[in-house]
């Protein structure tokens, strides 16, 4: 079914183009198939790259200098003045912000009263704004929590990936009137990510991968002690590291530390990779002892597409998929200590690798499909051209 023929427009506002293009292209391709005229208004660290490979794809591009991290007043001003810009200059009929950022300064936007538009906003997780438990933690939470409802006042629809944030939502920020979604994480292709029986034989060592941004707050540095720790106790075990670096943020893991690391035998570092069907392939087990909750990883959800075991934090977005001992290894604390011990089981009774496998895929095949996700997606974007 096709939207309008007078083809509308959708602006796609998100930080930077690279996370586009890892978690949303397929989903801005299907608006493009329904009729939409798709644009992504983005940062970029290399212009002509993302201009050509988003014009290859039949979809508009527009650079926003916007920082992913900083949010001096100085700066907010800025960007806001140059996305309203860009937005005054398409005039879209939808706007659908991604992450924290876009969504604070789209639903600024929306305030200034444009009755023309409907707005979108995903957020892809909140983790890192809701979980802090230390004084300046609960002041961030709170400062976000107001500035958030400012800004979703006069939005159409809110998505989320998992249930815990939709919560947090529903209570202290949406709107009566806000419509919302929880979408499983990005959708998988479950014909790419195919199930293969995860087995490990006696004499071959446990073979775990690490893929994720290189932050501290994603577990790498305890989960690398654990591997070692287990190593100096005779186990036979090894780690693999991908991973895009993210040197402006605070919490970032240089290279030189993940080089010194693979250099000393801790780890092997694979550096970013685009082929991670045959990197999951090549391991027993997925872990991401993060720090703070996810939306819903999409590693993890690849991961159990294959018939992986994931070993992750006990924490939202993680939960909405892994169910302990079944769907995967749940940790109580991201210590190395602990992350020690859960290895442990699965090197003592290796059978769990296939069992939790098999179990894993189901819980995938209920719901974190790609085809269901984009469908979610295709259906309020109908919606709301219908209404505009």
């Amino acid at each position: 079914m096709g939207l309008a023929n007078s083809a509308p427009k959708i602006v796609f506002v998100v930080n930077v183009a690279w996370y586009f293009r890892l978690h949303w292209l397929e989903r801005a391709l299907a608006a493009k198939a329904e009729g939409l005229q798709v644009y992504v208004v983005s940062q970029s660290d290399c212009e002509h790259e993302d201009r050509e490979f988003f014009e290859c794809q039949g979809l508009h591009w527009v650079h926003w200098p916007v920082s992913r991290f900083s949010i001096a007043p100085s700066f907010l001003k800025r960007e806001y003045q140059s996305l309203k810009a860009i937005l005054d200059q398409i005039q879209p009929d939808i706007v659908h912000s991604i992450t924290i950022k876009p969504n604070l300064l789209c639903g600024i936007h929306a305030l200034s009263h444009h009755p023309e538009c409907r707005y979108v906003q995903t957020f892809p997780g909140m983790g890192s704004v809701l979980s802090g438990k230390s004084i300046t933690g609960s002041v961030k939470r709170v400062l976000a929590t107001a500035a958030l409802r400012l800004a979703c006042r006069d939005v159409d629809w809110v998505t989320f990936e998992n249930n815990e944030d939709a919560g947090y939502f529903k209570r202290w920020i949406s709107h009566s009137d806000t419509r919302s979604l929880v979408s499983l994480g990005a959708g998988v292709d479950l014909q790419r990510f195919r199930y293969t029986e995860n087995t490990k034989e006696t004499d071959e060592p446990l073979r775990i991968l690490h893929a994720a941004r290189l932050l501290k707050a994603k577990g790498l540095p305890p989960l690398v002690e654990a591997v070692n720790a287990l190593k100096e106790r005779g186990v036979r075990v090894e780690l693999s590291v991908a991973g895009i670096p993210e040197p402006e943020s605070e919490g970032a893991i240089s290279e030189d530390w993940i080089k010194e690391q693979h250099s000393l035998g801790r780890l092997r570092y694979l550096g970013q990779v685009s082929d991670m069907v045959s990197v999951i392939a090549g391991h027993h087990v997925v872990a991401l002892p993060t720090t703070y909750g996810e939306g819903i990883p999409r590693i993890l959800i690849e991961a159990a597409a294959m018939g992986r075991c994931i070993v992750a934090t006990d924490v939202s977005g993680c939960r909405e998929l892994i169910e302990d001992s079944k769907t995967g290894l749940l940790l109580k604390n991201s210590k190395s200590g602990t992350i020690a011990n859960r290895l442990k089981v699965l090197i003592e009774t290796p059978e769990c690798l296939s069992n939790i496998g098999v179990q894993a895929r189901e819980k995938v095949e209920s719901g974190f499909d790609k085809v269901t996700v984009v469908e979610q997606f295709l259906s309020i974007y109908r919606v709301l051209v219908r209404r505009s």
